[in-house]
């Protein structure tokens, strides 16, 4: 029979997979997941589209940051040899957010 784990520890030594394990294992919590990743894809299709079309300083740091943080995650991930929750939805929300601005550059929406 498996030892219950201490309070305040986990399984995973990723302090951003035990947050999110909490929204992604409970069901109904799914939703507010859904609400939380729109919103970064709506922070970041507009910073993509300001630091590669417009070349705005700003947006450029901006990108970089993130950009930063997205690596600090795959190197993390490479450490532990598996690819986690938090690279696997970091990963879609750069695809949804590199596709919610092709659009708004195509559709002239931004």
């Amino acid at each position: 029979m498996p030892t219950p784990e201490p309070p305040g520890e986990s399984r995973s030594e990723n302090p951003a997979e035990r947050w999110l394990s909490v929204v992604l294992d409970e069901p109904l919590l799914w939703p507010l997941g859904l609400v939380a990743m729109a919103h970064v894809v709506v922070f970041v299709a507009p910073v993509m589209l300001l630091a590669f079309r417009d070349l705005r300083p700003a947006a450029l740091a901006a990108m970089a940051m993130l950009v930063l943080g997205s690596v600090g995650l795959i190197h993390a991930a490479i450490r532990r040899g598996r690819a986690g929750r938090v690279e696997v939805l970091a990963g879609v929300c750069w695809l949804l957010s590199g596709g919610a601005a092709f659009a708004a550059s195509r559709l002239n929406l931004f």
